[in-house]
């Protein structure tokens, strides 16, 4: 009678109160390697991730390349150890699952598309999602395709390719569990949320219907980013929880978007609400939302991002001057100053965004990312991640206890921290594209001055200096390093005190058959060496386009058919573009040409590309408009490779040709446009 009466007791509470039961749900915390890479108090190792703060931990990102899993980041990842210290947060939170996601933004939509199309690549990929989930001891995957449909993928087959790609990965994966002796290895994606979005890319009775045996175990929801810079003339709040006066979308607030997704067939305890654990940013005067804007706010401090700022960097924003106000139509917080402004979450909008989620009785919380909130806890005066530390506080959940100390992230044995013996990793930071190319350069300023070397000040920018003992070379100094330069032809009878840079005028304008008559020295410059530290910083100024006839900018990227500028802050805000290009005013015969494409940028973002004459020509515009936007003299095209690593081999070869052929044409009518 007595465990009758418990029994009952139990279906009671389960039937009676499915509110409590429900908020202690789910708390899916994203972890980003190349945070890693951040400098000062913004560098985020494994060893700062507190793993009694969440119920699963995502390790972002691994990519897919030709139809399998593939390592983005081999140094730090494997090398340098982060898979290992990330799983081994297991060791003081046994409850926690960490899990690897896949995809992302760069990995873009071609790569998924062309991997889901038919069984048997599906099947390569899983196959590969098994041997690197038993490798590493991982204990899922999340799907991260950006997006089904979308951005390169097939409008016609990815929802339902999708579906199939979810049953067989779940199919897949008890067998795994059951082979292994381990629990089914959990499936999860994060998903874009508005129905722009959703409508073309999910199949809501189908990924999240509730079916345990076919669907996804959990759906992360990408609520934020509804407005930001690329709203360039007005402010938004960039993850509002109701529509605000003002509000321009308001079918993608997180209220309409849940909604949606739970009209459209979506079991409730499926779903995980995203909660931004950063700021989206304008310049603008304005101190309320919307406000008329001109472009995305200064990059953060640490973050090295424009438009966006780090919750912790807002918290220093708001300690130097900084005002703030909150918007309780939005949910959301709003900070301002030095004629910028920024939207984001802080503690309270985080408490209504969990009250909200437990009233709708969803399965959890997703933040992006813990690297965004004040994880040293000295910034915000909360102590240590302030917005995660809320969100488990208002969903009720009773942190664990840690059952060991892990010790502090170590590198391997002879490592520093920017490079390892053997490596063949590029010293980067957020993104790589493909290992440097090696570039020449004359000795530095290590050498002291002599007879021969004259003095180079630090003061002194880009000056030419005479050779003393030769009047075939000539020195340039530049902030206090100073480059040797040899000219073919000087006349005979130049005095020893001719200034250096008319001898090179001289050179140019008087030997013209010389000159012309030696081959093309072609130098390809990396924009990434720009985030090596102490001597191996290399930046524009380190270039000698002396040594070059032609200077190679890498990487530009293809997507959605389109030139697409790759890193933003170095090349635009930083002014790398225009630092590269002024080499022309040291040297006038020099050709500055930007690359498109290298290794990570892959084969089938071309492919698809170049498979129309529609699409080619959307390409076409997009380069030519570049090519007058920053002043470059051509075009290198770095498809690594067509009908290879995820191209069409039936078709890349012509279509390659007729890419070539109508770049040329293009090219000739422009040049005779603009002359």
């Amino acid at each position: 009678m007595k465990i009758l009466f418990a029994c009952a007791a139990v279906l009671l509470c389960l039937l009676l109160a499915p509110e409590q039961t429900q908020a202690k749900g789910k708390v899916v915390c994203y972890y980003t390697n190349w945070s890693g890479y951040r400098q000062g108090l913004g560098k985020f190792k494994p060893g700062d991730i507190d793993p009694t703060l969440c119920t699963h931990i995502l390790y972002a990102f691994t990519l897919v390349e030709n139809n399998k899993l593939k390592i983005h980041d081999d140094w730090l990842d494997v090398q340098t150890g982060y898979f290992n210290q990330v799983i081994d947060m297991k060791k003081v939170n046994p409850s926690v699952k960490v899990m690897v996601a896949i995809g992302g933004w760069n990995n873009g939509g071609g790569p998924f598309s062309i991997m889901a199309k038919t069984a048997n690549s599906r099947r390569q990929f899983i196959d590969s999602v098994l041997a690197f989930l038993k490798q590493y001891k991982f204990d899922g995957l999340d799907l991260d395709w950006e997006y089904p449909g979308l951005r390169g993928g097939d409008p016609n087959t990815d929802k339902q390719n999708f579906n199939l790609l979810i049953q067989e990965l779940q199919a897949a994966f008890r067998k795994f569990g059951n082979q292994q002796g381990i629990e089914k290895p959990l499936l999860s994606a994060a998903v874009g949320p508005a129905p722009n979005t959703a409508n073309i890319a999910y199949d809501r009775r189908v990924v999240c219907s509730g079916n345990a045996v076919k669907d996804l175990d959990f759906v992360n929801l990408m609520q934020y980013d509804i407005h930001g810079a690329w709203d360039r003339s007005q402010t938004g709040f960039a993850a509002p929880l109701y529509s605000a006066p003002g509000e321009s979308t308001p079918q993608n607030v997180i209220a309409a978007t849940t909604k949606d997704w739970i009209d459209g067939g979506c079991a409730r305890d499926k779903l995980i609400l995203g909660i931004p654990m950063y700021g989206r940013g304008w310049k603008s005067s304005g101190t309320s939302v919307p406000s008329t804007a001109n472009g995305g706010s200064n990059q953060g401090k640490y973050t090295l991002l424009a438009g966006m700022l780090s919750y912790y960097e807002i918290c220093e924003k708001l300690s130097t001057g900084w005002q703030q106000s909150y918007s309780s139509e939005a949910a959301q917080a709003i900070a301002y100053g030095e004629g910028q402004l920024v939207t984001y979450d802080n503690e309270r909008s985080v408490k209504a965004k969990v009250d909200y989620l437990k009233s709708q009785r969803l399965g959890g919380a997703m933040i992006w990312s813990l690297d965004f909130d004040d994880f040293t806890g000295q910034f915000c005066n909360r102590g240590k991640y302030p917005l995660l530390s809320t969100i488990n506080k208002e969903m009720g959940r009773t942190l664990p206890t840690p059952q060991t100390t892990l010790p502090p992230t170590t590198l391997p044995p002879g490592c520093t921290q920017w490079w390892c013996p053997g490596s063949t990793k590029p010293t980067t930071t957020r993104r790589t594209t493909r290992p440097p190319r090696s570039t020449t350069m004359s000795p530095g300023s290590t050498q002291k001055p002599s007879r021969c070397r004259p003095v180079c000040k630090s003061s002194t920018r880009n000056k030419f200096l005479a050779n003393p003992c030769d009047p075939a070379k000539y020195y340039v100094c530049d902030r206090g390093n100073l480059w040797e330069g040899t000219c073919e032809f000087v006349p005979s009878n130049r005095p020893e005190t001719l200034l250096a840079c008319v001898a090179v005028l001289l050179c140019l304008l008087l030997a013209p058959e010389q000159t012309q008559a030696k081959e093309k020295v072609v130098c390809y410059y990396t924009n990434w060496s720009g985030y090596r530290q102490g001597l191996a910083k290399f930046k524009p100024k380190d270039i000698d386009p002396t040594l070059c006839t032609h200077i190679l900018y890498s990487f530009t990227l293809v997507r959605d058919n389109k030139l697409t500028i790759h890193d933003d802050w170095l090349d635009v805000q930083t002014g790398y573009f225009n630092q590269v290009i002024d080499m022309k005013k040291l040297i006038p015969s020099v050709k500055v040409m930007v690359a498109i494409g290298g290794w990570n940028n892959g084969g089938t973002p071309f492919s698809v590309m170049v498979k129309t004459a529609n699409s080619r020509r959307q390409f076409i515009d997009s380069v030519l408009e570049f090519l007058k936007q920053y002043k470059f003299d051509g075009l290198d095209l770095d498809w690594e490779y067509p009908g290879l690593r995820g191209g069409d081999p039936d078709a890349d070869k012509q279509n390659l040709n007729l890419l070539v052929q109508e770049l040329q044409a293009a090219f000739k009518q422009f040049g005779d446009q603009q002359e």
